[in-house]
């Protein structure tokens, strides 16, 4: 018999007392088959043990929570992200709605008092931080008109 048949037969079991006892002495001769033999065992041992691997339930159980949790955080961003910006938004808009602009001692005034301060100042002295006056605003706008000018 060929070395194609060995194999052919030897795979799928279909080799006789005779023909077995053939081919074991074969494969003392044939490198080639014994090669063939050796890795067709180790695949055949290797599908066992896939095939008789049972995940524990734990193991599933985990494995389902990981994919629940990754959905949940995809719903979370999906909707949690906009939410948040509108709950942000809507709060600075009734902030904004609710307080009156004039009520509010603005970043604007200190500058506008310390630069009144500033250009009141002698060369020297320390610096106050003066109250805005409509007649300080005035003059400090007449100074930003004319600077504005070049």
């Amino acid at each position: 018999m060929k070395c194609e048949e060995f194999r052919e037969k030897f795979i799928h079991e279909e080799l006789n007392e005779l023909e077995r006892v053939e081919f074991e002495e074969h494969l003392k001769k044939c490198e080639s088959c014994r090669f063939f033999v050796n890795n067709y065992k180790k695949v055949k041992d290797s599908l066992k043990l896939l095939y008789t691997f049972k995940p524990s339930d734990e193991l599933e159980e985990n494995i389902l929570y990981g994919i629940k949790k990754r959905i949940m955080l995809k719903k979370a961003l999906i909707f949690g992200v906009p939410g948040i910006a509108a709950v942000a938004m809507s709060a600075f808009l009734a902030f904004y709605i609710v307080t009156p602009a004039g009520k509010q001692d603005f970043a604007y005034d200190k500058a506008v008092s310390a630069g009144i301060s500033l250009l009141n100042s002698q060369p020297g002295t320390t610096l106050t931080y003066a109250k805005t006056t409509k007649s300080n605003l005035d003059y400090l706008l007449n100074i930003k008109y004319v600077s504005d000018q070049f």
